[in-house]
């Protein structure tokens, strides 16, 4: 029997809703486990499970192979993984800019 998941992370985030989210596709294709997929999919049970642990949001392919494996509408997968980059990507740019600039030491 497979061991079973991680928790996803407890703080929220786009990279946590998407991994719910592959992790509910998953489940209504069946549970197949990881090692499963990968036969499918093309990439090692690691990659697979990583993509949905909320850790971090996957590379689009990891993301394409996933979805495939698991009978689910790529195109609509698309359209949420785009959305869930560029969810990051405006978080990573509030948080650089919400970080004070260190004060020039002259020196001149």
């Amino acid at each position: 029997m497979a061991r079973p998941e991680r928790p996803l992370p407890s703080t929220p985030g786009p990279e946590r809703d998407f991994a719910g989210a592959l992790r509910d596709l998953r489940r209504t294709a069946g549970s197949m486990s990881y090692r499963r997929m990968a036969l499918e999919a093309h990439f090692s049970p690691a990659h697979l499970a990583r993509a949905a642990d909320g850790r971090a949001l996957p590379r689009w392919e990891v993301t394409r192979a996933y979805v495939q494996a698991c009978g689910g509408v790529v195109d609509e997968w698309h359209v949420r993984w785009c959305a869930a980059r560029d969810a990051v990507r405006a978080r990573a740019l509030a948080d650089a800019e919400s970080v004070p600039v260190p004060a020039s030491t002259g020196g001149g």
